[in-house]
């Protein structure tokens, strides 16, 4: 029962990371409605460990060529301002300084002041709002020189990134707000997508990495729970590729209202069933 467990919150933490409908929201509901065991925050970070499998092997071709640009703007730093082929994996690397810092600095703070079922809610629906709102902006948008992922600046990376450390809080969704801040800031909702999934690379590897080594420094014994882990890690990775794929064709032709309602929804029954006591 364990292994269909762990298979079942790997397809939702999949599903819930690059949908902009927030992995903690679900995360937090499944457990509460299944009365399931709670494999503990290890067993988090091997799903978030899964997601960052699922973005290398999409990305694959644009993660060879990033490297490969950030090997040439190392041997060639005079045009990393002029090229923006170039300059683009710095400014993704940028992006993760806010995040990053925020996360060894506040995540513990965050965990004890703001995971409360009603905080999460409550975010569900705001930040659901802004996307929506966030798209109609960058619709409205009627000129040519529109940023695009590969002509970031320097204050828009670090705009975007902000905005990345904020989904910390519970219920934000980090693949919602960044397409929310991309958009505010002029891109167009499939290039806002890509952006986001592509400066998640570091920021998820990063942050599952940083975990794996507390775990094996703090709880060696949690060795034990691998086949666990790996059986999250497969599920995970598998329902990420695909809701990569079908998000990036999706918003094509079809708007980001579908889950504001979505999130609008789960967010007022996370707050009935908190306010009833059914949710603590």
């Amino acid at each position: 029962m364990e292994y269909i467990q762990a298979v079942i919150l790997g397809i939702i933490q999949g599903l819930t990371e690059f949908l902009p409908i927030s992995s903690s929201g679900h995360l937090m509901l499944i457990p509460a409605l299944t009365k399931w065991t709670y494999f503990g925050k290890y067993f988090d970070v091997a799903l978030h460990l899964g997601t960052f499998v699922s973005l290398i092997i999409y990305y694959r071709t644009e993660v060879v060529q990033l490297l490969t640009n950030l090997k040439d703007g190392l041997l060639n730093w005079s045009k990393i301002k002029t090229d923006e082929k170039l300059k683009l994996p710095w400014l993704i690397l940028l992006t993760v300084i806010p995040g990053g810092l925020a996360g060894v600095f506040f995540e513990e703070a965050i965990e004890k002041i703001l995971s409360s079922p009603a905080i999460a809610a409550c975010c569900l629906i705001i930040f659901g709002i802004l996307l929506c709102s966030a798209e109609t902006h960058s619709a409205n948008l009627q000129t040519e020189d529109r940023p695009s992922s590969s002509k970031v600046s320097v204050k828009e990376a670090l705009i975007i990134g902000t905005a990345q450390a904020i989904a910390l809080i519970p219920g934000v969704s980090r693949s919602g707000i960044t397409m929310t801040a991309s958009m505010f800031l002029g891109m167009k909702k499939e290039q806002a997508a890509n952006f986001s999934f592509l400066i998640s690379m570091p920021i998820i590897g990063g942050a599952a990495l940083y975990s794996a080594v507390k775990m094996f420094l703090k709880s060696p014994e949690a060795i034990s729970s691998m086949p666990l882990f790996l059986t999250g890690i497969i599920a995970a990775s598998v329902s990420g590729y695909f809701v990569i794929r079908f998000l990036l064709n999706f918003i094509k032709t079809d708007s980001f209202k579908i889950f504001m309602y979505y999130r609008i929804v789960l967010g007022l029954i996370i707050l009935g069933m908190f306010f009833t006591g059914n949710l603590k």
